[in-house]
């Protein structure tokens, strides 16, 4: 239960590092996130209504509010469904997540440096704090098209290498 007056209930999540012995608490998990809106109504800290019922949640590490709308016909979680998120096996019943108060959550501002387009190694880049703060930048700038498998994608040392200065680059213009 959240002391939250928006929430109803609190999520805190943390990342064990598997190349160092680090735990980082500043993410989130947008995956482990739809799973907290059906945990709360079995658990019963919120009551289920018949249809769908909005489960409002606080990201402990980021202060976000976030509203998930879980399947509930009858007035019981259902888990089996159709939808199919990539990197996650089989299907189940959508959870949709509606991000609430997240703009600047980690950095204070939309765009923490000020700016909406700036460059960074060459790329035009955007930096936006919008739930996490994050790097965006067009896929042919990289030299990919933006529709490769994660094989593909795996298969291209040479992409992470360079982007990985821009990323470092990018969060110390974050902060």
């Amino acid at each position: 239960v959240s002391k939250d007056p928006d929430a109803d209930v609190d999520y805190f999540f943390a990342q064990v590092s598997v190349e160092d012995t680090r735990v980082d608490y500043s993410p989130t998990c947008g995956n482990i996130l739809v799973g907290v809106g059906p945990a709360a109504i079995e658990m019963g800290l919120v009551q289920a209504r018949d249809g769908v019922t909005p489960v409002r949640i606080r990201a402990v590490n980021t202060g976000a509010l976030v509203e998930a709308d879980v399947q509930t016909p009858g007035g019981a979680v259902t888990y089996d469904g159709e939808t199919a998120v990539d990197g996650v096996p089989g299907t189940a019943a959508p959870v949709s997540l509606n991000f609430l108060k997240v703009v600047g959550s980690r950095c204070g501002a939309m765009f923490p440096t000020g700016q909406p387009r700036e460059e960074i190694d060459g790329v035009a880049v955007s930096l936006v704090d919008v739930a996490m703060p994050m790097m965006i930048a067009r896929a042919s700038d990289l030299g990919i098209t933006g529709h490769e498998t994660q094989a593909e994608l795996d298969k291209m040392p040479e992409l992470f290498a360079r982007m990985e200065p821009m990323r470092l680059e990018a969060g110390r213009r974050m902060g």
